[in-house]
């Protein structure tokens, strides 16, 4: 996109209709904890490895899945920086060099005509940064969000969920070291305008939810947005299980969190109850890391064989060599 700037900006703090809903969910995910939940059913499943990325030399500290459309994933690396991958597995960017500590699930934005995907992405210093990709750029685009955030950042989740309502906003929660026990929700809408001089200025409006207003029981750890049906947006919910070690596969109505676990698989909970634990499989030519470093999810179908969705996992897969491997989320919608 050329001669194009960008900007944030901040707009009067709004209430909604669904404050009471809102305050109740809010009350109750501050009391979950996975991990001290009985546990349900205890048999292994196993989930089979079907792709990987090319071994890398660099360690991988994250990833992120855009899922709308043709589903993107960004990786980011101990020293490599922040790179975007399809769903074959083959690099589509060029390295940014930047320190990306953790990364949010992407969404696709419109900007006028163009389409951009966006990765929320907290820097090795605690920063908040947007992460964007298309529309003709070879690297990531590095775009500063300055929302007012008092404190360094600890967390960010954002609510990809592609209703047609929320086409041109992304939802976002994040939490810092100034009040942990408080989120800050509110909404990024994408923006584009143009001079008298045809140069475009693509730009954000943040606004606050001032019904997010409750602290929680416990320090964040994670979070996601829970689709409500026959609305364009869902509703944040946090737990103090560790960001980068959980995902949320949501789909229809099923919901259920994945947590990486010690024995190299993930533990399946749905409301709070374990369900099962599962091995990750090595495929014919695919060898899963024996400690997963990152995990995230594809809630929907998407090209290139995956109908049932996906999880991605990614770490060492043997000494000094990482990958991000690609599993069939098919078992997770019939297991109960």
């Amino acid at each position: 996109m050329q001669n194009a700037t960008w900007s944030i900006l901040r707009i009067s703090q709004f209430v909604n209709a669904m404050i009471v809903a809102v305050a109740l969910l809010i009350t109750s995910c501050s009391k979950t904890d996975p991990a001290k939940k009985p546990v349900k059913q205890q048999s292994v499943g196993v989930l089979n490895a079907v792709w990987s990325t090319s071994p890398s030399q660099d360690g991988i500290r994250d990833i992120s899945i855009a899922g709308q459309g043709a589903a993107l994933i960004a990786v980011a690396y101990d020293y490599t920086g922040l790179q975007i991958f399809d769903f074959n597995g083959e690099e589509i960017s060029q390295a940014l060099a930047v320190n990306v500590l953790v990364l949010a699930d992407g969404k696709t934005l419109n900007f006028g005509d163009q389409r951009l995907v966006i990765f929320p992405g907290i820097t090795t210093d605690s920063k908040l940064k947007f992460y964007l990709f298309g529309a003709g750029l070879k690297t990531p685009a590095e775009i500063d969000v300055p929302m007012g955030i008092e404190g360094n950042v600890l967390g960010v989740c954002t609510d990809t969920v592609p209703n047609q309502g929320s086409r041109n906003q992304l939802r976002i929660a994040y939490w810092t070291t100034d009040d942990p026990l408080k989120p800050i929700v509110g909404r990024i809408r994408s923006k584009v305008r143009q001079d008298k001089d045809e140069n475009y200025e693509n730009y954000f409006v943040w606004t606050r939810d001032d019904i997010y207003l409750k602290r929680l029981e416990k320090p964040i750890g994670s979070c996601w947005f829970e689709p409500i049906q026959s609305r364009d947006y869902g509703i944040p919910r946090f737990e103090s299980t560790s960001l980068r070690s959980t995902t949320v596969f949501s789909r229809d109505n099923i919901r259920k969190t994945l947590v990486l676990n010690a024995s190299g698989g993930i533990s399946v909970f749905e409301n709070g109850t374990l369900l099962r634990d599962y091995a990750i499989s090595d495929g014919i030519s695919v060898k899963v890391p024996n400690e997963p470093t990152a995990i995230s999810s594809l809630n929907y179908p998407t090209k290139g064989g995956y109908p049932n969705g996906a999880i991605l996992f990614a770490g060492e897969t043997s000494p000094g060599s990482s990958q991000v491997i690609f599993v069939d989320a098919g078992p997770l919608l019939t297991d109960e």
